[in-house]
């Protein structure tokens, strides 16, 4: 709403979706459905996502049985045993933690240090005098690390706890340490 006052365009996902709904239970409703979509019929989910919804799973199931037994209880139970079955049916598909926002970016820095030759340049400097060009490249590396530190940061979702988000960076970090440097330590720079 807050773009339409001043007058700025909507991409299509937030025109649709604004267009979808207008009232605050309206948007409810339509968040709960789309994440039942992610979960019961896309499986997208991460093994914290999926431990997470069988704990929750677990613990409406158990507080249902308890209660009286009536017909809204053992439908309801019954709905519940069914969720229960299809994420633990998921054990092994889990799916990776998904790319940070500004990925392609990032990725671009990881490959201009390695071209740079900035990988390990304060191990062959240490100790003695560097050269113009030693300094210029450890000035650059060090303006890349900064940039990738605020690209890191500026890939945090809106609700996203910190260790998911530590987890998706440490990903990131893996995946172009080895795609760029050939090397399985992620912070090897």
């Amino acid at each position: 709403e807050t773009q339409l006052m001043h007058g700025q365009d909507l991409s299509t996902m937030e025109n649709e979706f604004y267009n979808a709904v207008v009232e605050l239970d309206e948007k409810h409703s339509l968040l709960k459905h789309e994440m039942q979509v992610q979960v019961m019929e896309t499986q997208q989910l991460t093994k914290e996502e999926q431990q997470l919804l069988l704990e929750q799973c677990s613990t409406k199931l158990a507080k249902l049985q308890q209660q009286n037994s009536n017909k809204k209880n053992k439908a309801e139970i019954i709905k519940l045993q069914q969720r229960q079955e299809v994420l633990v049916s998921l054990k092994g598909s889990t799916m990776e933690y998904p790319k940070l926002k500004h990925y392609a970016d990032m990725s671009k820095l990881y490959n201009e240090v390695a071209k740079i030759g900035g990988l390990h340049i304060e191990e062959t400097t240490k100790g003695r005098l560097c050269t113009v060009k030693e300094t210029q490249i450890l000035t650059r590396k060090q303006e890349i690390m900064e940039e990738l530190e605020y690209l890191e940061e500026a890939s945090r979702n809106w609700f996203e706890d910190t260790d998911m988000f530590d987890k998706r960076v440490e990903q990131t970090r893996q995946q172009l340490s080895l795609k760029y440097w050939n090397s399985q330590k992620s912070k090897s720079f």
